[in-house]
């Protein structure tokens, strides 16, 4: 069976994870980080938006909601990318859930940078 067959009879969210079990474990931290910045700065822009007006201290309760769901992506990221040593022996292998993580993660990068240029045509930034 050459390459090509290979490669076709596998699905496109399996190959994405092969690619991401090249990778080396320092570059799957970093990316795991990048993400969870990423999706944190979206949810505190969400949040922000969606609480503002409904509270009467804005600057606490939104951050500290954003901190938790940093803490918590983060958290997903590490299983997701990393893995846990809690099979000893078991060498980690990315999965759909590693694959998910990071399309969350390219889909939160477009939908900021979407808000950034809205923000700049409205003259919210700057």
């Amino acid at each position: 069976m050459s390459r090509a067959d290979r490669m076709t009879s596998y699905s496109r969210i399996e190959l994405w994870a092969m690619r991401l079990d090249r990778l080396p474990r320092t570059a799957r931290i970093v990316l795991s980080l990048v993400v969870t910045l990423t999706l944190t700065a979206l949810v505190s822009v969400i949040v922000d938006r969606a609480l503002l007006r409904d509270i009467s201290d804005p600057g606490t309760t939104p951050a500290l909601i954003a901190i938790a769901v940093g803490v918590v992506l983060y958290v997903v990221g590490w299983w997701a990318l990393v893995g846990f040593d809690s099979t000893p022996g078991a060498a980690w292998r990315a999965g759909r859930a590693a694959v998910l993580y990071v399309s969350l993660g390219v889909a939160g990068v477009i939908l900021l940078v979407m808000l950034i240029l809205v923000g700049l045509a409205q003259g919210y930034i700057l």
